[in-house]
């Protein structure tokens, strides 16, 4: 009874004060997710973690044991708060200074998207539009705050922005503040919104993750696909990039569908389509092809090609690179690792006894003397790499390597160009300077009026009201504009006799060959394209 007497007199004095402890107990733990913080953030924004990481973890031991030792509890958190305070805001002041601004954090933006709804923010930049990447997989939209957001949602910007504005190719190179962004729109290169070059790391990042491309690449030329799809509508897009001592330089070119046209569909006036199919039952001879890169070309050819009959004709074609399939025409696609050259290619397929051989991309001696050959039997059709059709054959010539050789077989020549065609919508009709039209070689008396682009209106604001036919452009498409001549044998004579390209060009204009400009004027005189749009391309190819 004693000893329980004592027991019971017993008082527990406290050794540990709760509202000490668990303040402590929690910054202390919060102190340790920071490191943790601070061990992956360096990392991130490319800075030495190793010595981050000291300073916060030694700034934070400092910290408790000021606030342990100093013996009055409120000066000792009030000292151990103020030293974290300034050793977290050092390292967010360094880290803030190598990061784009949407990067940055405890900013007053930052702490807006804290306090707001990020999952909605980017569904509304995405605008409608979905990914899929190169092995046919659909991609989520991502996480708000992650190295793949930031990229898609500059992505999605600019893809949006090219397809609304028609964009074939998109450019990107770097500059030295911002990375330039270019949009080849009907053929011709117009400037596109700048991007800012803190953003250029994630869209690279994104667009490379979606093509299945290396990502820490960047120098290697590298090639990939993707599909982005918006309101129904799917689209195919090839990526290239390549690295340089500015930075990498990346083209998205989208997929358009090859689709086989008819003369009158690629743009051929009524004179020349009747001319050309006289063609259809010709048995032997060499047509000539001329064109330059994205002129309409290869199109040319296979319509030309498909002017004869493949029930009564066996057709084959010799191609470097196929723009599409051609139903009822066999396209041998060559190849250099079999250890033939493109001549020899072309004669082996010429000994399989076809009727009709369409020869691209001819650009060598030995192939053109082949083809030229071939043409005393069979009927060959081949396109090259030349301005007009004038210096296509004078190129032709000094490949065969003998005039007569050249122009012996030769039954007609052809070439391809293709200029932008007015918006319908806004191309406004005027009374044009007959000073200007004679400059143009045009008679005045046969033109009354014609088309140019509209003007663009503006809003009381300034703004401009741009068309949504053609974006502002005041084109919209391109149209062809060809010149032909299919030559029979006074013709041919005449070009055998003649000593010099000059007098050539002379005996065909004689028997009736309109070269490109009295072409391209029929075209502007029926509202399909514009004076500055003839300047522009007669410049081109006078250049």
């Amino acid at each position: 009874m004693y000893y329980l007497s004592l027991l019971a007199d017993i008082s527990f004095s406290g050794y540990i004060a709760i509202y000490k402890f668990v303040p402590f107990v929690l910054l202390f733990y919060l102190w340790l997710l920071l490191v943790n913080w601070v061990h992956f953030d360096t990392k991130a924004v490319q800075t030495d973690t190793m010595k981050w990481v000291s300073i916060i973890t030694v700034g934070g031991l400092l910290a408790m044991c000021l606030w342990l030792f100093v013996p009055v509890f409120i000066i000792g958190f009030s000292s151990y708060l103020l030293l974290m305070i300034t050793t977290i805001m050092v390292y967010v002041i360094h880290r803030n200074s190598l990061v784009a601004d949407f990067e940055k954090v405890l900013t007053l933006n930052h702490i807006k998207g804290l306090l707001s709804n990020e999952s909605a923010k980017i569904e509304k930049a995405a605008r409608g539009f979905s990914f899929v990447t190169a092995n046919g997989n659909p991609v989520d939209i991502p996480d708000p705050k992650t190295k793949e957001a930031y990229g898609f949602k500059t992505a999605c910007y600019l893809l949006d922005d090219a397809i609304w504005k028609r964009a074939e190719i998109i450019k990107i190179t770097p500059g030295e503040e911002e990375y330039k962004v270019k949009y080849v729109i009907d053929g011709l290169r117009n400037d596109a919104d700048p991007i800012e070059t803190e953003e250029m790391p994630y869209l690279l990042y994104y667009l490379k993750q979606l093509a299945d491309l290396d990502v820490e690449e960047k120098r290697k030329p590298q090639t990939g696909k993707f599909q982005t799809k918006k309101d129904g509508d799917k689209a195919s897009w090839h990526i290239t990039t390549a690295g340089s001592r500015e930075g990498e330089h990346i083209t998205i070119k989208k997929d358009v569908q090859f689709s086989l046209m008819s003369f009158a569909e690629l743009g051929f006036e009524s004179d020349q389509i009747e001319e050309l199919k006289t063609l259809k039952d010709t048995p032997k001879g060499l047509f000539l092809i001329a064109g330059t890169k994205s002129s309409g070309l290869t199109s040319c050819h296979y319509t030309l090609l498909r002017n004869h009959d493949p029930f009564l004709n066996s057709i084959n074609t010799l191609e470097k690179s196929p723009a599409g399939d051609v139903q009822s025409i066999i396209q041998n696609v060559y190849d250099p690792s079999e250890g033939m050259s493109y001549a020899e290619r072309l004669k082996a397929l010429i000994r399989r006894g076809p009727d009709i051989v369409g020869v691209f991309d001819c650009n060598d001696p030995e192939t053109a003397k082949a083809a030229c050959e071939a043409s005393k039997k069979k009927l060959i059709y081949v396109s090259m790499e030349s301005k007009t059709a004038l210096k296509g054959l004078a190129q032709w010539i000094k490949m065969v390597g003998d005039k007569d050789d050249a122009l012996e077989s030769l039954i007609g020549l052809a070439s391809s160009h293709l200029v932008r065609r007015l918006c319908e919508e806004c191309k406004e009709e005027y009374i044009p300077n007959p000073g200007t039209l004679k400059k143009l070689s045009i008679a005045p008396e046969r033109v009354k009026s014609l088309w140019r682009p509209g003007d663009i209106e503006y809003t009381r604001g300034g703004k401009p009201i741009l068309c949504e036919n053609c974006q502002g452009q005041g084109y919209k498409g391109r149209v062809g504009v060809y010149e032909s001549f299919v030559i029979n044998e006074e013709v041919r004579k005449e070009l055998l006799a003649a000593k010099s390209i000059k007098e050539i060009s002379a005996s065909l204009k004689r028997n009736g060959m309109q070269f490109f400009q009295e072409r391209l004027t029929q075209k502007i005189s029926d509202g399909s394209t514009s004076i500055n749009e003839m300047i522009r391309v007669l410049k081109v190819l006078n250049g």
